[in-house]
């Protein structure tokens, strides 16, 4: 989806540039010679393997020094962690987790009895092309008096669900063609489609897996839990009134200036430039309530994940040019990727510019979406289903999939604790 990989020109665009000109100071830098391959990574939910052909791949190379580093789709990295493909990235030299252009989300908890078998950050630009965020329209904001300042909201640490709730509620309206029924045409507090309302549970500080005290991968208390059940509640009656549209078509609401706020990945910003949204503010995704110490953002599965074969475990050329890719990623892409997309395109003033970088600082990854296809295809999926069918029966669908999750949990983390 974006220039993340070998460009192999200047003059193709913005972020294309600074793709070109991050890989030629990788090389000067470090005396390497850059080489991509490149080939489908993923095939699509249901299939029996995501990315069969390069799995097939990585299975002939990681006994060998033939690739050296592997970039794959967010899900892929755990099916080479199941199969012993990978190197433990906690032992590669001159990788620096803690540095900035690294996620700290994902070093953190995707990390297996201390081993990390893969990782993210800036060096995937299409991380942040995939985070969630809150957009407003700040024509629609002028209208009302009541709303207030938004980013002070933010600031003042009062930016919650039920605040977004209430300034959406205030100002919706059945406006459209169709009385009683949602339609592009009302009057909107926030429209989005159904995928990105996963952000909301690890938005209000809740996890799917985490790591015990010795390491492994268990299953969080969060998930089955009473906050999760009453942030399902407040949603799913939020999700009953006019305020609320969750629909394919909720971009045309949103571009024709008919909604308060949409939620959506900054890769739909591209699109709307010609329209009544161009001019729009940034916000992370709101807290559970004003308890909740730091704002949380999540990213949508289409991103990179990095990765190195087994047979090149601390090889020190290896690790150097995965950090400097990273390095010259966070001064060098990112920063042309913001330009491109927001910058130069829409109305954007100096607090867009910051909150696009709070944004980023607070990303989280959660295990049970890296590890969704491994684990059981609800885990990442299940929250979003209920409030699609206004279902406030949780407890009954947690039940459903824990004894699964639990028990395939139970077999990764004897497998993680052979490889790497």
């Amino acid at each position: 989806h974006m220039p993340e990989f070998g460009v192999e020109s200047m003059g193709l665009g913005v972020v294309s540039n600074a793709a070109f000109i991050k890989n030629y100071t990788v090389e000067q830098r470090l005396k390497v010679k850059l080489k991509f391959e490149t080939m489908d990574g993923w095939t699509g939910p249901g299939t029996a393997e995501a990315g069969q052909a390069q799995i097939t791949r990585v299975a002939t190379a990681a006994g060998t020094t033939d690739i050296d580093i592997i970039g794959t789709y967010s899900w892929n990295g755990a099916t080479f962690m199941n199969k012993g493909y990978l190197a433990d990235l906690n032992g590669m030299p001159h990788v620096d987790f803690s540095a900035p252009w690294w996620n700290a989300s994902v070093v953190e908890k995707s990390s297996v009895y201390g081993k990390l078998f893969f990782a993210t950050g800036d060096i995937a630009p299409s991380l942040i092309r995939e985070t969630y965020a809150i957009f407003f329209n700040k024509a629609v904001v002028d209208q009302y008096d009541d709303i207030g300042d938004l980013y002070a909201l933010y600031e003042n640490g009062e930016w919650t669900v039920d605040k977004m709730i209430q300034l959406s509620t205030s100002v919706s309206s059945d406006t459209g063609e169709q009385t009683g029924e949602k339609d592009k045409g009302d009057k909107f507090g926030l429209v989005t489609f159904l995928t990105p309302t996963d952000a909301f549970y690890q938005g209000c500080d809740l996890m799917q897996i985490e790591n015990a005290a010795d390491g492994s991968m268990l299953l969080s208390e969060d998930f089955r839990s009473e906050k999760t059940h009453n942030l399902l509640e407040k949603l799913i009656a939020f999700n009953k009134t006019n305020a609320f549209w969750i629909d394919d078509g909720y971009e045309t609401a949103w571009k024709q200036g008919n909604s308060l706020f949409t939620l959506c990945a900054f890769a739909q910003v591209e699109d709307w430039t010609d329209s009544n949204a161009k001019n729009f503010g940034i916000l992370p995704m709101p807290k559970y309530d004003t308890d909740q110490t730091e704002y949380r953002t999540l990213v949508g599965f289409y991103h990179t994940i990095y990765c190195v074969p087994i047979a090149l475990k601390g090889d020190e050329a290896v690790g150097a040019t995965l950090e400097c890719m990273a390095s010259e990623s966070h001064r060098k892409v990112i920063p042309a990727y913001y330009e491109d997309l927001i910058q130069s395109r829409y109305s954007a003033t100096v607090d867009e510019a910051i909150m696009f970088d709070k944004v980023r600082e607070s990303v989280v990854v959660d295990s049970g979406r890296l590890f969704n296809q491994l684990l059981h295809w609800k885990i990442a999926q299940q929250f979003r289903m209920n409030l699609n069918k206004n279902d406030l029966d949780w407890f009954s669908a947690c039940d459903g999939i824990i004894p699964t999750i639990e028990q395939k949990l139970t077999s990764l983390n004897e497998g993680a604790a052979a490889f790497g």
